[in-house]
């Protein structure tokens, strides 16, 4: 497994153990730390680009802690910008 998944599952795993209240801060500080106002998350140990699977996971995180309005500006950001309009599929980084 890559190391990229197995962070995810670890990660994911966690936030679904652990206390509300504690998820609720472990997602505020993602997103103070990786998300910008626009929706973009950016990889700070890789140059600040973005991923796909860096949208798509915090997408996950989001709807684990219900937050409907970051879910929609992650997602708006994805669609508009690493999506291939000629296609539809979604670039790997930007």
């Amino acid at each position: 497994m890559p190391l990229r998944a197995l962070v995810a599952v670890i990660v994911t795993t966690v936030v679904m153990l652990v206390p509300r209240a504690w998820a609720d801060t472990a997602w505020e500080r993602y997103k103070a730390r990786f998300m910008m106002p626009d929706g973009r998350i950016i990889d700070t140990a890789n140059g600040n680009v973005s991923h796909t699977e860096g949208q798509g996971f915090a997408m996950l995180l989001a709807v684990a802690n219900n937050d409907r309005p970051a879910f929609d500006k992650l997602w708006q950001w994805t669609d508009n910008t690493l999506r291939n309009k000629s296609n539809g599929l979604f670039l790997l980084a930007l």
